[in-house]
């Protein structure tokens, strides 16, 4: 029970957290807010600590209905099945970081080229000529 309720003070504190800082018309991100700091390490570290918790109770549920009625003790299968869902989410958040650090060090791609010069070049197979169109009365080319 005590978890069920956490859980849903979690939820409430997700649904009014306070304002993400603002990205100005000059591209520049305005400086978190103490409050918003705050919440950020509440809310994370209050989630990491009923994850915590939500593991142990079933550790501690699988260990009762063993010990009342027998058979086999599963707690090491869900740990294993728990520590291979988490290697996974590591994997790929450590594979996330590394090919984003890979692309801001590359060249552009060919579709952020044409952004900036505001060409289309159709070169490539399956790629459509610039068709116009209409928007407001104003014509732009797009590919």
């Amino acid at each position: 029970l005590a978890i069920f309720i956490l859980v849903i003070v979690q939820v409430f504190g997700g649904v009014f957290r306070p304002h993400a800082p603002h990205k100005g018309e000059d591209g520049v991100v305005e400086e978190k807010k103490p409050v918003r700091f705050a919440w950020e390490l509440l809310h994370k570290g209050s989630g990491f600590g009923l994850l915590g918790l939500s593991l142990w109770e079933v550790h501690e549920g699988i260990g009762l209905y063993y010990g009342r009625f027998g058979g086999t003790d599963y707690r090491a299968v869900f740990w294993g099945i728990t520590g291979a869902i988490t290697g996974i989410i590591f994997a790929l958040w450590v594979y996330q970081k590394v090919s984003a650090s890979d692309s801001s060090d590359a060249e552009p791609t060919k579709g952020e080229k044409q952004e900036e010069s505001g060409e289309c070049t159709g070169d490539d197979v399956g790629e459509e000529t610039p068709k116009k169109k209409e928007t407001n009365d104003v014509e732009e080319e797009e590919c």
